[in-house]
């Protein structure tokens, strides 16, 4: 017995040697913050710990979610009895960290009370673990608490800045209110205060620590510490917790010291914090790489969107699309550099050391960083992947306007759309202050922050900012713009204008889908992430977008088949339509694919190819909206579903894994964000979605449409309808896209606009042509007799094309006219054609090939064939012009000047303008002052447009022929004619029907000291010949004309029955 109480004295005795710690705090399975931050140190210091964990979690709370459990006051109060009932509370000090509830709280105030009781010396070291940067990380009734019963308790605290501001209730400002603070508490309990951290002007590298104590020190008097460290850029957690067990520790091993404690304690920080970032160098280096790869993928999808673009649209435009795909790279990097970036993310960078912002953002726009200024190297991956999604909106709205848009308004509206529009929206969905954002957390705010909805927008990828904002400004693009010309007919039903290559369609489509894993993978910026493997979270959205996209496609290609085998009762596998479903799949995943699981990214896609195909056909049929690429519905339809789908399919737990717990969440009350309402979620995602499509769409069409309408007022929106005719190619772009193809007779000098078979144009086009082309010449002869030397460059060449053509097969054609600009002080009328004979030829001129033509009967009809060695040939001279007449007339023996008879025209011409073309205000008329009767020759090729059908302007009279027993029946349907406007003529053994309807009206007008005579023709001329069979008796023709139907009756002729013979067989 006596043995045992001399073992019982001697453990006393070294107990009171050995300095004990009583630490609570909280614990996490993975990670350092709490207990598993300050044991270790103190420990290696010489200290026992006894350790209790104020909670048990499996992670800190940085990370999407956690596990765990929090333990309640009654629980700690137990724990503390049982260590008192066996003797065991006979510490030296008392730590406490961070305290979540008030029951803990209270309940810290007990322990700490009998641990004096045992020990009245005892040191109570407390990190008032409550917030920073302006945000409370507890409950607001926690710092009153701490303010009123722990203070009054502590002997040393280590607020941070914002701590020691809810502990006093002052705003520190500069150090001497930190120092004021600081003499606050001293009045209120702790001898000794250290402010950690402070957020003061100036030394913005550095970290600032001030101190004060009122112990006597070694030099004799309280001192007042400021001491400055580097700033170590990066973040990280349990920093707080490490620090004061370090600064407990030197304080108890140097007492009266402060000085040189606290540099001892920052000193081992510093190593700690050094080591952990050249442990993490490697990995943030593999993050930026990983940035830059998918920026990579993102950009290459521009060249997707050329060679889908070329595709879709009509060779003679191919140049121009491709080229103003490139552009769209280059004015989107201006833009986005000047403005766009600072728009969409010009907001207060995160202080990766302490975790704050040095100011607050704005909820609707950015503000810094223009030109880049400012802008931390650091940054500029970011800023490149940002890019090239600015750059993929602007790309959206060329396939809307193809074929017909200004070079003008290309550029315009590529600024405003990536310098204004799209930032914005960015801004208001990505940045975190943005008011949409769902990651708004991050940001502080003395107003005070909330989600939209208390959801805010799940838009991972960009079905916003991208597909919404590209697709819906092409929608007002296009209705401004009006439809290409032929597109509807006098009816106003679509008329097919496919692509003229849909190898190269396909082509983008996989180019597209191949940058899509840059796209939404890669929107993750990181692989290896801060907290979990992001490599997982990529693999999913990838395996998602694959899903979705295939899922599209098959959609959309069946119900295109069906669509078509029940309305025209053929089954066709539509590849363009398919190709355009694979892109709607990817468009309407790319918002949710991190937040949906595999089957319904299965089921996104699958309804996206519906969607697209319905939207589609409403768009064309319905609004009567031109738009090539089907840009409108596979983007803004496939973004405003994909918006919708996310709302419906996002699943919680995935939800979690990106975003993290809802802001309002506490350890002790985890709260859920929201999710999609098919997974049980309460309907608030699908709120605020709603309201993101609506606000983007009013956003994107309240700038747009002004700007459009401000455009095509000024006439810088649409090219002239002579330019477009022609193709873009040949306008601005120095010739066709395929100069290896040519017209079988060598050059015709530049290009040829062939209008006939392929011009579906209403009449008002009509009519705009000719006005550009004919009317009105007189007013401009002034100003043109002073261009004559600039603009004469060659020649306009009329031809007429045979439908015969040559014994060799190829089409034959007939030069009609060939017209120069007069040369200065040429008179005027007839005898120019005489009086410019005399000018010198170059026929040496290098030849340029057409790919302009059509399909009639079979056959290519191409505007040019070789004829005498030379034909339509490069000609600058009217002399040159006259040779080559000849020798197209040669074979004919046609009289040179003299205008082809009009029952050998075809309903097609062909117009050859000289090399690199003309100005489009002034295309044909300096060529025509010397022809009076020119725009009758130009009246009799388009007049056919004109009347009732275009189906009779551009393809012919319909003609049936039925051969019966005793003669054949023909018949010819030519509604809206008159019956005497028919002409039906026999020669020889061909039949000819001919009609013909002029109208003739002039006006003389004086303008700007110009008098001059306006002529508006019109006419209607069609001709049909058919070479009737051998047995036909065409001397017999009899004639009706019965409701728009011409009926022919040609008699057989008689035919001499041979004689039999009877042959006897012997």
């Amino acid at each position: 017995m006596a043995a045992s109480d001399s073992e019982q004295a001697a453990a006393a005795e070294a107990s009171q040697l050995l300095p004990r710690v009583l630490s609570i705090q909280s614990h996490v399975v993975s990670g350092y913050v709490g207990n598993k931050c300050a044991v270790l140190p103190l420990q290696l210091l010489g200290f026992d710990v006894d350790p209790i964990n104020s909670v048990q979690f499996s992670n800190h709370t940085g990370y999407p979610s956690w596990n765990g459990e929090v333990m309640s006051g009654e629980g700690l109060w137990r724990l503390v009895e049982g260590l008192d009932a066996n003797g065991l509370v006979r510490h030296t000090h008392l730590l406490t960290g961070y305290i979540g509830s008030l029951s803990i709280l209270q309940t810290v105030v007990r322990v700490a009370q009998k641990l004096r009781e045992h020990n009245p010396d005892l040191v109570y070291v407390c990190d008032p673990v409550m917030g920073d940067d302006g945000r409370l990380y507890v409950r607001p009734d926690i710092p009153a608490a701490f303010r009123d019963l722990i203070v009054p308790l502590a002997s040393i605290m280590t607020p941070n800045q914002f701590e020691a501001e809810q502990l006093t209730g002052m705003s520190i400002r500069s150090e001497d209110d930190a120092l004021a603070a600081c003499a606050q508490l001293h009045q209120r309990g702790p001898h000794t205060v250290v402010i950690t951290s402070s957020d003061l002007p100036g030394w913005q590298d550095h970290v600032t620590i001030l101190a004060s104590t009122t112990l006597p020190q070694a030099g004799g008097a309280p001192q007042r510490l400021r001491l400055r460290v580097p700033r170590v850029h990066a973040y990280f957690t349990g920093t707080g917790d490490l620090f004061t067990a370090l600064l407990l520790g030197w304080l108890h091993k140097r007492p009266g010291e402060l000085k040189a404690a606290l540099e001892a304690a920052v000193a081992g920080l510093q190593v700690v914090l050094r080591d952990t970032v050249d442990k993490c160098g490697a990995a943030a280096a593999a993050e930026e790489r990983y940035t830059l790869l998918s920026a990579y993928l993102v950009f290459f999808m521009q060249a997707g969107f050329a060679m889908l673009s070329a595709g879709s649209v009509r060779a003679k435009n191919a140049k121009n699309i491709i080229l103003l795909n490139l552009l769209d790279a280059c004015f989107g990097c201006l833009a986005w550099y000047a403005t766009g970036y600072a728009f969409a993310f010009g907001d207060p960078e995160l202080n990766a050391a302490t975790n704050s912002y040095p100011w607050q953002g704005n909820p609707f726009i950015g503000h810094t960083y223009f030109f880049q200024s400012g802008l931390a190297r650091t940054s500029y991956a970011s800023w490149f992947f940002q890019f090239t999604f600015a750059a993929t909106s602007a790309t959206i709205v060329s396939g809307a306007v193809a074929e017909r848009c200004k070079f003008e308004c290309y550029v315009a509206y590529n600024l405003m759309l990536v310098s204004f529009v799209y930032p914005v929206v960015a801004h208001w969905v990505w940045s975190p202050w943005g008011w949409m954002s769902a990651t708004r957390t991050q940001a502080t705010s003395s107003s005070g922050y909330v989600l939209l909805f208390n959801s805010g927008v799940y838009d991972f990828a960009g079905d916003g900012p991208v597909h919404m904002v590209g697709g819906i400004a092409s929608f007002v693009a296009a209705k401004i713009l009006g439809p290409r010309i032929g597109r509807f007919d006098a009816a106003g039903n679509p008329v097919d204008m496919p692509g003229h290559n849909a190898s190269l369609t396909l082509l983008g489509v996989f180019l597209l889908w191949f940058g899509w894993y840059g796209f939404n993978p890669g929107s993750t910026n990181a692989i290896l992430g801060p907290y979990i493997g992001f490599s997982s979270i990529s693999a999913a959205i990838a395996v998602n977008t694959t899903i979705s996209a295939a899922a599209a496609t098959v959609s959309t290609l069946l119900v295109s088949m069906l669509h078509q085998y029940l309305t025209l009762g053929v089954v066709v596998w539509d590849l363009i339509i398919a190709g355009n479903g694979a892109l709607a799949g990817l468009v309407a995943i790319t918002g949710g694919c991190a937040f949906v699981n595999t089957w319904a990214a299965m089921i996104i896609g699958f309804l996206a190819g519906v969607i697209y195909y319905a939207a589609s056909k409403f768009i064309l049929h319905r609004l009567m909206i031109d738009d090539p690429l089907d840009a409108i519905a596979v983007h803004a339809g496939g973004g405003i579903w994909g918006m919708l789908a996310c709302a419906a399919f996002a699943a919680p737990n995935m939800v979690t894994d990106w975003y993290g717990s809802h802001p309002d969440s506490t350890p002790e009350q985890p709260v859920q964000r929201a999710y999609g309402f098919i997974m049980g979620g309460n309907g608030n995602l699908l709120a605020a979605h709603i309201v993101y499509i609506l606000v983007i769409m009013a956003w994107v069409a309240g700038l747009m449409t002004p700007f459009f309408l401000v455009l095509n007022k000024l006439g810088l929106m649409r090219v002239s309808a002579d330019v477009e005719a022609l193709g873009l190619d040949i306008s601005y772009h120095g010739g066709s896209s395929y100069p290896h193809e040519r017209p079988a007779g060598g050059s015709t000098g530049g290009a040829a606009l062939v209008l006939g078979p392929e011009a579906y144009m209403t009449k008002d086009q009509v009519e705009r042509l000719l006005e550009e082309a004919v009317l009105g010449v007189e007013k401009r002869l002034a100003q043109q007799q002073q261009r004559q030397q600039q603009l004469g460059r060659g020649e306009v060449q009329l031809a007429a094309i045979s439908p015969n053509g040559t014994a060799g097969g190829s089409p034959q054609t007939k030069v009609v006219r060939s017209l120069k600009p007069l040369a200065e002080g040429e008179p005027l009328g007839p005898s120019a054609h005489e009086a410019a004979a005399a000018a010198l030829a170059d026929s040496s001129a290098p030849q340029h090939g057409v790919a302009e033509g059509s399909q009639r009967g079979g056959s290519s009809v191409r505007g040019g064939s070789q004829r005498g060695g030379g034909g339509m040939q490069r000609v600058r001279s009217l002399s040159a012009v006259q040779q080559a007449m000849s020798r197209a007339y040669q074979s004919d023996g046609a009289e040179v000047g003299r205008p082809l008879p009009p029952d050998t025209w075809l309903d097609t011409m062909a117009v050859s303008f000289p090399r690199g073309g003309f100005p489009a205000d002034d295309f044909f008329a300096p060529f025509f002052t010397g022809f009076p009767d020119m725009s009758r020759e130009l009246t009799r090729a388009l007049a056919p447009l004109e009347g009732q059908s275009t189906q009779l302007a551009t393809r012919g009279v319909p003609i049936d022929v039925v051969e019966k027993d005793n003669a054949f029946e023909v018949k010819a349907d030519l509604p809206g004619v008159k019956k005497e406007d028919i002409k039906v003529t026999v020669d020889k053994d061909v039949l000819r029907i001919n009609v013909e309807r002029s109208e003739e009206k002039k006006e003389d007008k004086e303008e700007e000291g110009l008098k001059w005579h306006r002529y508006e023709r019109s006419s209607q001329f069609v001709g049909r010949a058919l070479r009737m069979p051998e047995h036909a008796n065409l001397d017999g023709v009899k004639a009706r004309y019965e409701n728009g139907v011409l009926c022919l009756d040609v008699p057989k002729k008689e035919q001499a029955k041979e004689e039999t013979k009877r042959i006897t067989v012997g």
